[in-house]
């Protein structure tokens, strides 16, 4: 990755969020993100 903050002059965060942005916006689930996102709502459903 250090190799495009260095090509566009964008920060490590913005390069990121650029990412983030785009497996969302494709519908990309990376494994394991289900099951941790399952395990939050359960620790928020008990309070």
């Amino acid at each position: 990755m250090e190799w495009a903050w260095w090509n566009t002059g964008d920060g490590p965060k913005t390069i990121f969020g650029d990412g983030v942005k785009w497996l969302r916006a494709n519908a990309v689930l990376l494994p394991g993100a289900e099951a941790a996102a399952g395990k939050e709502r359960a620790r928020l459903a008990k309070g």
